[in-house]
Parts: structure tokens; sequence; C-alpha cells
């Protein structure tokens, strides 16, 4: 049977991204990829179930050549970011498939947004080194 879940605002920490990734190693290649300001709010999220996170970003802020191992869809609730020549702003959805390779600047006024993943997995993330071997590998 299965049990409805409430992710209450006044409960869910805002949380740097350094903090949340500080217990499985990933802190310092997120700091070196300049991605230390990041701010999140992890609402839901398993290996087992969807997982749903609000991220914030200062203006001008630069998320590195990336990928993610699960499809996300980004909705932007707050500011804009742009993929490339195109900016992506309020009630926006952007959908990236698992292993694409992407990256975005944020927009003059920063971003919120909130991620939607089917599941949460360990490994979060491939930077753009690891994703370009890996490919060469396969």
């Amino acid at each position: 049977m299965a049990t409805i879940k409430f992710g209450m605002a006044d409960e869910i920490p805002v949380r740097r991204l350094a903090e949340i990734t500080d217990g499985n190693g990933d802190a310092d290649r997120w700091r070196a990829q300049g991605a230390a300001e990041v701010s999140v709010r992890h609402i839901f999220g398993a290996a087992d179930e969807l997982e749903l996170f609000e991220v914030t970003r200062e203006p001008g802020a630069v998320s590195a050549p990336h990928a993610h191992v699960e499809d996300e869809i980004m909705y932007i609730l707050e500011g804009s970011v742009h993929f490339g020549n195109r900016e992506v702003g309020v009630g926006s959805a952007v959908f990236v498939p698992a292993w694409t390779l992407y990256g975005f600047r944020v927009g003059d006024q920063g971003v919120r947004f909130l991620n939607f993943r089917p599941r949460s997995s360990e490994r979060k993330i491939v930077f753009k080194e690891e994703f370009l071997a890996e490919r060469t590998q396969h």
C-alpha cells in the first residue's frame, strides 16, 4: 500500500550544494565547476521513487557542461536560463534526456527552478570530461 508524502516548506531546509554533496564525495567536483553557490531544497527522492528539488542560482552563474544518468525536467519559477542563444523564462519547462551533455547560463535576474527526475541516483552528475571518456569506451 502506498503512502502519501508531504513536503512542507517549513520542514525542508535550503542548503548549499556543497553541504549536500559532501557526504558522497562530489563537493570538490562541484566546486571545481564553479557551482558552490547553488542553493538546493531537496523535496523528495529515493532510488525507487520520483525526485523533486528546487534550485536557486545567482545572476550570471554558469553551469558547466555536464550530463545526468536520469532524464530530468526543469520548470522555471523565477528568472531565466540561457541554453546557447535560447532564453527560457518563467513558466517554461526544459526536458533533458539522460546522458545528454548540456550547460546553461543564468539570466540577469538569477533563477529559481524545480527539477524533476524519475528517481534519485547516487551518481547524479557526469561532468564533461567523464562523459567524453565514457562515450569513447562504448
